[in-house]
């Protein structure tokens, strides 16, 4: 469970956001008001993110692929999901480079999905394990 769950007053909650966030202005953007309120919720817990070895979907007959955030539904409440989704585009870029510099002949546009595609299952591995 993630500590602000634990944060039981709108004092703790400010004095949280300003240790975490020290490049915010947490005085002038968040009354004393809206801090207790919030402090007063009843939270949840943020789900564990988990890793899907085979995260991508090469649809069949077309050379259309889906990879990352575009094939599987994650709640949008870590912040992280337009860090994640340029981070998928840089490996997924660099495995479509190296599969068409991979070889003498010219892909088409299936060829090169279905040569990237594992490349960038390998890469996003890497860092969805570190």
């Amino acid at each position: 469970s993630h500590p602000v769950w634990g944060l039981a007053s709108g004092g703790e909650v400010k004095g949280w956001l300003k240790e975490t966030f020290p490049q915010l202005p947490v005085d002038e953007v968040i009354s004393d008001e809206e801090a207790e309120s919030f402090a007063q919720l009843d939270g949840g817990a943020f789900p564990a993110p988990c890793y899907s070895p085979e995260q991508q979907l090469l649809l069949p007959g077309a050379a259309v692929a889906l990879v990352g955030d575009s094939c599987h539904a994650f709640p949008p409440d870590i912040g992280q999901g337009v860090n994640s989704a340029l981070n998928d585009v840089r490996l997924f870029a660099a495995a479509l480079d190296a599969a068409r510099n991979a070889s003498a002949s010219p892909h088409g546009p299936k060829e090169m999905l279905e040569a990237a595609l594992p490349a960038y299952g390998r890469a996003a591995k890497k860092e969805a394990e570190a």
